[in-house]
């Protein structure tokens, strides 16, 4: 975000030297910090990821046997590993008898609602799609 402050602050350098200039900076600067800020947050999303499977997580892993941190790591993944094998024990029996009723566990919706739910569902995975194109660009 320093980027985009050091545009602005030129900006109004330039403002104040001459009254002519100021639209005319204004018109050059600001985008240019804009695009600038964006390029910087779209390498961090890029890079990290890498930087912290790289550098955080072999510490993490290492100081496992030894150290506070990786005590409190290992127990959490038990109690994820628990409450996951209770929830997926749960929905497991809640298949089982729902299978055996002659009705369908949801409400109903009118095809109009339907139509409605699909066209949104479209309309998130266009915009997904140009978020992964401009992050892979």
């Amino acid at each position: 975000m320093s980027a985009v402050t050091d545009a602005k602050e030129k900006v109004k350098e330039l403002g104040s030297q001459g009254g002519g200039k100021d639209s005319l900076a204004k018109k050059i600067f600001v985008p240019l910090a804009a695009s600038a800020a964006s390029a910087a947050a779209a390498y961090a999303v890029r890079k990290v990821p890498a930087l912290v499977q790289e550098k955080v997580m072999p510490k993490l892993k290492g100081g496992r046997s030894s150290g506070a941190a990786g005590d409190v790591l290992s127990k959490a993944k038990d109690a994820v590993g628990e409450t996951v094998s209770t929830v997926a024990d749960r929905v497991s029996e809640l298949r089982e008898s729902a299978s055996g009723s002659s009705r369908s566990p949801g409400p109903s919706l009118s095809s109009k609602e339907l139509d409605e739910l699909e066209r949104r569902r479209k309309e998130r995975a266009k915009h997904r799609a140009e978020r992964r194109k401009a992050l892979s660009v």
